[in-house]
């Protein structure tokens, strides 16, 4: 499982908005 699938999953798996945030900003400082 490479992170991208993790990511993904952790996503789905969450209703927490602020979670969803910190994910999407963590998202973004992998691909600049």
């Amino acid at each position: 499982m490479n992170y991208k699938q993790l990511i993904i999953g952790l996503i789905s798996n969450s209703d927490d908005e602020e979670f969803l945030e910190l994910i999407y900003r963590f998202i973004k400082k992998l691909l600049d």
